[in-house]
Formats: C-alpha cells, sequence, structure tokens
C-alpha cells in the first residue's frame, strides 16, 4: 500500500467544517488502497484569541467507507492580522517545524501533498534535509508567496504540481513557480453520496418551503469576494424571486424574500441546494469552485463569472456566464430563467450529465496516477472531461 502525508492548513474538525475538500481527497485516496495521514498544524494563538479549547493533537477521522485517516495538529504561533515582517517570519518558522515534525510522526512515507504554493514551499524549507518527493495542489484564488521561499532550491524540490483549473496552471507557470511540462490540470470534485439531486417537492417540504416559490441559492462565504453584494442588490429588484443564503461572513445578504440564511453542516447542504431552482454566485475569484460543482451535482443551472476559473467546470449547456461586476446582466439572467422553464430544465439536465465528470472519484484516481503511476495517462484522462 502507498503513503501519502496531505500537509494543509486546515482539516476540518467539529463545529469548524474548515478545507472540506482536503478531507474529501483523504477520504477518496484512501478508497484507491492509499494510506492517508493529514497535517494540520493548528494555532495556539487563534485558540487563545477565539476562546477556544484546542483540538487534539492527534485523532483517527474514520471516513463513510470506514477507512482510517491519521490526522496530525501540532502547534503552531500565527499573526496573521499583523504586517509586522519579524513577527510573519517567526510565524512561518513555527509552520515549517510543525510540518517537518508532522512528516516525521507520519513515519515511512511514498510522497507528500501540499495544498496550496505557500503550504508547498514551507515544506519544501522544512523537509530538505528528507529524501521525500513534494507534490503541490495549485487550486487557490490568489497567490500568495513570500518573496524569500522563492528561491530556485525551495523550487527544485517540488516534483510536480496539480492544477485545479487552466487559470491555476497558468498563474503558476507566469510566476515561474513550475515549468508547464511538470503541471496537469485536475479539476475538483464532488462525492456522490453528498450531493444528488432531490425531487424539489421533497426537499422543499423537509424545510417548509412552498413549491411555487422561484428560488435561488447561493453557497459560499458571505464576503466580497463572492459577490455577495452584487445578488442582494439584483434580488431586491424582484418581488417574486426567493432567495437561500448557505454560509457565513462579514458580509450577511440584505435584501427581501430571504427564505433562509446561515450556516448549515456540510452534509446538509444538499437538502437546500435542491430546494432551489438556480444556483447564482457572482464570485470575482477561485482557483476551482466546489460550490459550482456540487450544485451541478444537484442539477440546479449555475448563473456564475465568465472568468478562466470556470473554464473547466461549467459550459453552454448548464451554465450563463456573466461578468460578475454587472448587476444589470445578472439581472438579466436570473430573469431569464425565471421566465423560461424549457430552458431551466434543459440546463437542469446538463448539470447533471456535466457533475458526473466532476466526482471526487474521478479525482482521486487522476491524482493517484500522477504522484504514483503514470502521468500521462491521468492527463489524457482529464483532456476528456475538459472537451
Amino acid at each position: 500500500m502507498k503513503k501519502i502525508c496531505i500537509i494543509s492548513e486546515f482539516y476540518p474538525y467539529e463545529g469548524e467544517p474548515l478545507f472540506p475538500f482536503v478531507q474529501q481527497l483523504a477520504y477518496s485516496l484512501s478508497n484507491e488502497n492509499v494510506d492517508c495521514t493529514v497535517v494540520a498544524p493548528q494555532s495556539i494563538t487563534k485558540n487563545i484569541i477565539r476562546h477556544m479549547a484546542p483540538k487534539p493533537v492527534e485523532i483517527t477521522d474514520i471516513s463513510p467507507d470506514d477507512k482510517k485517516i491519521r490526522v496530525l495538529r501540532p502547534y503552531i504561533l500565527t499573526f496573521s492580522n499583523t504586517k509586522n515582517k519579524a513577527l510573519q517570519w517567526i510565524a512561518d518558522k513555527f509552520m515549517e517545524r510543525a510540518i517537518r515534525r508532522g512528516v516525521e510522526a507520519a513515519g515511512d512515507i511514498d510522497a507528500v501533498y501540499c495544498y496550496f504554493w505557500h503550504v508547498g514551499l514551507m515544506t519544501s524549507i522544512a523537509l530538505k534535509k528528507l529524501d521525500v518527493p513534494i507534490y503541490v495542489q495549485a487550486s487557490e484564488c490568489e497567490l500568495t508567496i513570500h518573496p524569500y521561499m522563492k528561491t530556485q532550491q525551495n523550487l527544485s524540490r517540488v516534483k510536480y504540481v496539480i492544477c485545479a483549473s487552466g487559470k491555476n496552471r497558468n498563474e503558476s507557470v507566469a510566476a515561474e513557480l513550475v515549468d508547464k511540462e511538470n503541471t496537469t490540470v485536475i479539476v475538483n470534485g464532488y462525492r456522490t453520496d453528498e450531493f444528488y439531486s432531490i425531487p424539489k417537492t421533497t426537499a422543499r417540504a423537509k424545510l417548509g418551503i412552498s413549491p411555487e416559490k422561484f428560488v435561488v441559492v447561493f453557497v459560499g462565504g458571505f464576503i466580497e469576494r463572492k459577490g455577495i453584494r452584487q445578488l442582494s442588490n439584483v434580488l431586491d429588484r424582484f418581488d417574486d424571486v426567493y432567495s437561500i443564503f448557505v454560509g457565513q461572513g462579514e458580509e450577511p445578504p440584505q435584501c427581501k424574500n430571504i427564505l433562509f440564511s446561515g450556516k448549515v453542516p456540510h452534509n446538509q447542504i444538499v437538502n437546500y441546494l435542491n430546494c432551489g431552482d438556480i444556483f447564482v454566485l457572482p464570485t470575482r475569484a477561485e482557483g476551482c469552485c466546489n460550490a459550482s460543482i456540487e450544485a451541478l451535482a444537484c442539477g440546479l443551472p449555475v448563473i456564475s463569472s465568465n472568468k478562466a476559473f470556470n473554464d473547466e467546470i461549467l459550459n453552454d449547456a448548464c451554465s450563463i456566464r456573466i461578468d460578475e461586476q454587472n448587476e444589470d446582466e445578472l439581472y438579466k439572467s436570473i430573469s431569464e430563467l425565471k421566465d423560461n422553464i424549457v430552458r431551466r430544465n434543459e440546463m437542469a439536465h446538463a448539470a447533471i450529465e456535466k457533475a458526473k465528470q466532476l466526482t471526487i472519484e474521478h479525482r482521486a484516481k487522476a491524482i493517484k496516477n500522477v504522484v504514483f503511476g503514470d502521468k500521462a495517462q491521468s492527463g489524457s484522462q482529464f483532456e476528456k472531461v475538459e472537451e
């Protein structure tokens, strides 16, 4: 059995469902007969500031398929809100030490898989005395790398880069972090046992929503980048459009006809998505948007940005892509789908078909091929998905 150590800043825990995509990948790789250890350092300073009890330093996470994932959470210090370079350097050194200790605790592993470039380069620094191949998952919204990390020595220890979108690949190459031939594009994926189509009448009956209402669903952070202000403004222009907002953040939606707004457990999002007629996410920056993929899996037509990060997951059959900053375009798109049930139904069917290509199982198999097998094979599999 091959062994992999996944390095990530976060991993879901009780009451803190951060980075669920890391957990989903660990689960799916374990189903591919890969032994997974996750190193997700926890911040002592955040625990103190937020009056939170520390998480266990080590736990065993049991997947839905009864596979064991070892999760290590060594302690670190963070100063995320400071612009003091000295404090940030100290925080980076704590992170590097935690990564090194976590990998050493993971034992005899075959590869390290890092979520995002800044963690990948910290890992390269931390493991400079260890002979273990490092793979980077490039799927961040925006590259954030401290200049001191970007040395040829650090970059040379990164063996290969898995990009969640062509946008991520182009950014990585343009930033001179990697040569294109050492990258592949493998889009994000969803679990078919967590996101699937439910009859709308059944989903709405469960949540007490009238079957006659036209409902827009938004899933994501209540933050400026996700376009929640634009969506709220546009929804206020309708009298007969209702909305569900799943998420949390400093910019909660402010519009009429809100049926629900707030955080729900990850495994309950499917029920809220299936209450919708369409999914709207006017986000301006993503790596590869899991929320849009999960909406497709539930059979929802998607309205989202026309930027490159959506190129691999959204097409004309299942989505309307707009300038996410243009509220008139957004209004027109919502109106068009509200008033045209035939097109809406055609797009719903196309969404289900598109989602069949975007499962986490496909993703895990492709990543396993890159890390432990034939890179060319995994690339050709993706090209089929991309068409």
